[in-house]
Parts: C-alpha cells; sequence; structure tokens
C-alpha cells in the first residue's frame, strides 16, 4: 500500500485538476470550431438560398419586360390607343419612354437586390461566384441601354418609318429591338435572340454554382 503524505497528495490533486482544465479546454475549443463550421455552413446555405432567389426573380422581370405585346395599360391618357403612324416622332419616343420606364422599374429592382448580395457572396464563396453573378447583371444593363437607344432613333426618326431603300431596316435599329423585344423562350420553342440567349446562358451558369450549397446543407 502505498501512502501519500499531504504535500504530495496536494500536488497531486493539482495535476488531476490542471490536466481536467487542459482536457476540458480541448473539448471546449472543438465545440467552438464546429460551431463556427456549422454557423458558417448554415450562413452560406442562408445566402446561396436567397441567390438563388433573386436572380430567378430578375429572370422573371427581364423576360416580362422585353416583351414584344405592349398593354393598353402600359400607356398613359396622353397617347391612350393612338396609333403611331398618327404620331410624331417626338411623340412615339415620349410614348415609348413611359412604356419602358414602367418596364425597367421592376428589373432595376431586382437587379439591385442580387447587387446587395454581393458583399456576402465575396466573403463567403470563392472569387468565382461573385464574378458569375456579376454577369448575369450584364444583360440587364444592356437591356437598359437599348431601352435609351430605342427611344433616342424614335426621336431622330431614325426608326422603321425612316427605313432605308428598299425597305431594309438599318442594322443599328434591328440591333437595338432585338435587344429591347425578345420574350421568354417556351419549353417547346427555342429562340436565336442574342440578349435572351446571353441572360439564360449566364443564369445556367450561376444557378450550377449555388446549387450544390444548397444541396449540401439540406442533407
Amino acid at each position: 500500500m502505498i501512502c501519500l503524505d499531504a504535500d504530495t497528495f496536494i500536488a497531486f490533486g493539482t495535476m488531476l485538476g490542471g490536466a481536467g482544465a487542459l482536457i476540458a479546454g480541448v473539448a471546449a475549443g472543438r465545440a467552438l470550431n464546429t460551431w463556427r463550421t456549422q454557423l458558417k455552413s448554415q450562413t452560406r446555405f442562408d445566402t446561396a438560398k436567397r441567390l438563388l432567389i433573386a436572380a430567378h426573380d430578375l429572370a422573371e422581370r427581364f423576360h416580362a419586360a422585353r416583351s414584344p405585346f405592349i398593354l393598353s395599360t402600359e400607356r398613359s391618357a396622353r397617347f391612350g390607343l393612338r396609333e403611331e403612324r398618327d404620331m410624331t416622332p417626338s411623340e412615339r419616343a415620349d410614348c415609348y419612354r413611359e412604356i419602358f420606364k414602367g418596364r425597367w422599374e421592376p428589373v432595376r429592382v431586382r437587379a439591385a437586390t442580387v447587387i446587395g448580395l454581393l458583399p456576402e457572396i465575396q466573403t463567403l464563396f470563392p472569387p468565382d461566384m461573385a464574378e458569375a453573378t456579376r454577369q448575369l447583371l450584364t444583360p440587364a444593363w444592356k437591356l437598359r441601354v437599348s431601352m435609351g437607344d430605342y427611344v433616342d432613333l424614335l426621336e431622330t426618326e431614325t426608326g422603321p418609318a425612316a427605313a432605308e431603300p428598299a425597305g431594309r431596316i438599318s442594322q443599328e435599329w434591328l440591333r437595338v429591338r432585338l435587344d429591347v423585344f425578345g420574350s421568354e423562350p417556351r419549353p417547346t420553342m427555342g429562340t436565336d435572340n442574342p440578349l435572351t440567349l446571353e441572360f439564360i446562358k449566364h443564369h445556367e451558369a450561376l444557378a450550377k454554382k449555388v446549387r450544390p450549397y444548397v444541396e449540401l446543407s439540406d442533407t
């Protein structure tokens, strides 16, 4: 039988207490790291989900803003149901300026939502995620510019009313019109509209990068 004097017993107890504190500290550190990992994973999931939703909302508004069908409700009382051919160039320009203003605003709001997520995207994801997000916004800015160009062409009488000889429409007018009007392709119908194809390409590329973060967090 081993007998311990009081000093040895106290020292031994102190050593055990120190070891216990060390073990407890290691366990706490591991728990903290686990918590941080889970928190970061959850934060990524939340941001990825919001980005997917924001991109989808932007896509819907982008395609809607380019519908080739103009509703009577999109015109102000000033123009009503008047035929375009009965308007002066300035009146046609003003009419479409109002139409495009109403169509652009929902796109602008959804684009702002996507832009608002960029700081989180840059912090939580690899750099190519932020780049893919910016690329999705590019067709929207092109649409905005082309809407302005369309109005300018109408105002300067270089639109369809001032077609080139033999009925050939200028390449500039054709390009702007293809940008401004290009409805969303249906499942049974394709599209060859350049701006539509550009948006779809960037939308699909971004979704492909984002979905794994949502799916991993769901499992």
